[in-house]
């Protein structure tokens, strides 16, 4: 998980996680026991959670204050439904059981989000000025490939534009593996092979080389699918 504070002091944010820890652990125990275990801040802020998983995105509001986390506002995006026909998934991902790859359309994550940000706007009647937190919590995992140069376009968004058009043109495949991809035996065999065996690769990493894993992922697309892809990404 990765939490963002907006326009506020490391000091003042720090001591803002501080205050959420201790009201949620107060929350949770005085739901145990039945006693009176509040703690006291200053004001009322809001929080938002974001959480991306495979077959949707889910975006949650929270009111905190002294004696009080509140969900105040919740919407959830499915892939399939919202936008299934447009990316042509099934749960969430395309597959080819020929080749083992399984992966989901970049730009389906940023559309997503725009469709949920939109509707906590016009349904729900979210004040974002009000939000002074950001958590995002990515469940499974998966890569995305930005061209070279992306990070001036992120540097110069257009808040009149919707993030999916902000961020046209600036991915260097449309469709990333993620974490149900089984394509990169050869890669895992190739890195054991290098480093000298899976044990000496689990001693160094925690783990033997599986196909899933992000890195094997990466040396098969820099190696494999297109080989020109990383001179301008």
């Amino acid at each position: 998980p990765t939490l963002l504070f907006v326009n506020m002091s490391t000091e003042k944010a720090l001591k803002m996680v501080d205050d959420i820890v201790k009201l949620v652990d107060s929350v949770e125990d005085e739901k145990k026991d039945g006693g009176n275990n509040q703690i006291s801040i200053d004001g009322e802020f809001h929080v938002m959670g974001l959480d991306s998983s495979t077959q949707s995105l889910t975006i949650k509001i929270f009111a905190v204050s002294s004696g009080k986390f509140e969900c105040i506002a919740s919407v959830s995006i499915n892939f399939d439904k919202e936008l299934g026909d447009k990316y042509k998934v099934k749960n969430g991902v395309k597959q080819n059981d020929e080749t083992h790859e399984v992966t989901a359309p970049t730009e389906m994550f940023i559309e997503a989000l725009d469709i949920a940000l939109n509707k906590l706007k016009t349904e729900n009647k979210v004040d974002f000025s009000k939000i002074v937190c950001l958590s995002g919590s990515g469940q499974q995992h998966g890569t995305v490939y930005w061209r070279t140069g992306a990070i001036k376009r992120l540097q110069n968004l257009d808040s009149k534009q919707t993030l999916l058009s902000n961020l046209s043109g600036c991915f260097a495949i449309a469709d990333g593996p993620i974490w149900m991809d089984s394509s990169t035996t050869v890669q895992c065999r190739e890195l054991e092979d290098k480093i000298g065996s899976p044990e000496k690769v689990a001693k160094i990493s925690g783990s033997r080389a599986y196909e899933r894993f992000s890195g094997n992922q990466i040396a098969k697309i820099a190696k494999k699918i297109r080989r020109n892809i990383f001179n301008g990404n």
